[in-house]
């Protein structure tokens, strides 16, 4: 629930203190919140800690699996493939998202994909005949 809740709509909301968990499960104390830090153990260890050595996949699978759906997505919605192309770039950035944990990860691809839709419905057709020399 907590992606859901644009901090702009919800002032109140608590900022997500990454470093409780490193400081539950791991032999090392980081700093926390309070000192201005944020340290997160990773969608994947969170994925382990929460679901256990067997099903800690499925959310990796899913999160993979919704990466792959929105980048389809977004190439099949896109007005061509160079729009596609250009729009997926900074999705496929995100790849690489190990030490990010979970909240962050499904609120990026939310995030970026409402984006996406907003570009692709209100700039991206002008845009587009500006750039082929038409009247903006």
């Amino acid at each position: 629930m907590h992606i859901l809740q644009p901090r702009i709509f919800f002032p109140d909301k608590v900022a997500i203190d990454d470093s409780k968990m490193v400081n539950k499960y791991a032999t090392r104390k980081v700093a926390g919140a309070q000192q201005g830090a944020s340290f997160s153990l990773g969608f994947m260890a969170e994925s382990y800690i929460d679901f256990g050595p067997f099903f800690m996949f499925i959310p990796i699978f899913l999160v993979g699996w919704l990466m792959g759906f929105i980048y389809k997505t977004i190439m099949l919605q896109s007005i061509n493939y160079l729009w596609g192309f250009t729009m997926v770039t900074s999705l496929w950035l995100n790849i690489n998202c190990n030490g990010t944990p979970g909240t962050k990860v499904l609120g990026f691809i939310l995030m970026y994909y409402i984006a996406f839709l907003f570009f692709r419905y209100l700039l991206m057709k002008p845009l587009d005949k500006y750039i082929r020399g038409g009247v903006f």
